[in-house]
């Protein structure tokens, strides 16, 4: 017997948010200054990314490990993740060396001509991760092994929500209002 994610279930964190739930997030950080708004970035969404992929990595791994019958149906979930976490990994690490320092000391150069390659890298991440998420509600799993594929769904699920989020606030809040404040 087999089964698929049910995104309706209740355990299911929605993905993405809603459009209501972004526009609540911008209007939280519109007018906050903006290293109060970089910090939190760092804080929420950086720190979390970085401890969150490779867990996920290796939980994924574990779990296609303890159960032959999920090896090959995660194999395309496990794919998706590992480009996430390499196109990760160098996109963190520019944000924190030098667009993130120019931004905060209004360094053009520094965080202007980076501006646009973070945003086709933003399109990139967002692309991976529906693709990553269309492939975990797509998953048929087998009936034994079903809770622990539920419970490793919504993390995955939960790791789009925080790229959108992440996304949202770089691109519609931090972006704009630096490139605001250097006219």
């Amino acid at each position: 017997m087999v089964s698929r994610v049910d995104a309706n279930a209740p355990n299911v964190p929605p993905a993405p948010p809603t459009a209501l739930e972004l526009e609540a997030l911008r209007a939280r950080w519109a007018d906050r200054p903006l290293p109060e708004l970089v910090e939190h970035i760092l804080a929420t969404y950086h720190r979390d990314l970085v401890e969150r992929v490779p867990r996920l990595r290796a939980q994924l791994d574990a779990v296609a490990h303890a159960h032959e019958s999920l090896t090959a149906p995660t194999a395309a979930v496990r794919d998706a993740l590992g480009v996430l976490a390499e196109d990760l990994e160098d996109h963190l690490m520019k944000e924190e060396r030098l667009l993130f320092p120019g931004i905060l000391t209004h360094n053009v150069i520094m965080a202007g001509r980076p501006l646009d390659v973070m945003k086709r890298e933003h399109t990139r991440v967002l692309g991976v991760a529906r693709q990553m998420r269309e492939r975990v509600y797509g998953m048929v799993t087998p009936l034994e092994a079903r809770e622990v594929w539920d419970a490793l769904a919504v993390e995955l699920l939960t790791l789009e929500r925080l790229l959108v989020e992440h996304i949202f606030l770089e691109d519609e809040v931090l972006f704009p209002r630096f490139a605001r404040a250097m006219r």
